[in-house]
């Protein structure tokens, strides 16, 4: 949970017995639960330990290659029946630069997680970082948590949301819907 970028080499990744069952579904090729389609090539497995956080950005941004990644908690490794998902993202960019980007939240601290990479296409050089997703803003405690998807009320959450000034967006692909 460095936030550094690793490259990989998928060439010669196979398919394992089981996998293509708990390939993610097929949906919005820039969702976070979904790939483009449902299918597995050449896939290639990873670990990780969620942060004190709960929260972990992942992406590919630095090859740009096109990828897909399915993030799961497991029991047992070595039994795909026992895999849930936890989330998924085929094509962050939509744009041409197809690379992977997911950001979950709450995680298990401490907790391992499995993370399968595979190419959207031929197998290839591809990075991935992972990183511990801290959000600050003013609340009473100092921080308040903020992921994708979750709701949050500027003006009744936040310390000081009365003091004026102007709101900013500091991870513009954190999607929001119209500018704060």
């Amino acid at each position: 949970m460095d936030g550094v970028n690793y490259s990989f080499n998928g060439t010669g990744a196979t398919v394992a017995a089981g996998e293509l069952a708990i390939a993610p579904p097929a949906g919005p090729c820039d969702g976070n639960m979904t790939w483009c389609n449902s299918s597995v090539t050449a896939s290639t497995w990873y670990t990780f330990v969620a942060p004190a956080s709960g929260n972990v950005r992942i992406d590919g941004e630095y090859q740009a290659f096109d990828g897909q990644i399915a993030v799961y908690e497991t029991s047992d490794c070595n039994d795909f029946n026992q895999y849930n998902l936890i989330g998924a993202n085929d094509d962050f960019n939509l744009s041409g630069d197809d690379y992977v980007y997911l950001n979950l939240c709450g995680l298990t601290p401490g907790n391992t997680y499995y993370m399968m990479h595979d190419p959207n296409g031929a197998a290839g050089i591809y990075s991935l970082r992972l990183r511990d997703v801290v959000v600050e803003a003013g609340a009473d405690n100092g921080l308040l948590d903020v992921c994708l998807g979750d709701i949050v009320d500027l003006n009744t959450q936040l310390t000081g949301a009365d003091a004026g000034g102007t709101w900013s967006e500091d991870i513009p692909t954190a999607g929001f819907n119209d500018p704060i």
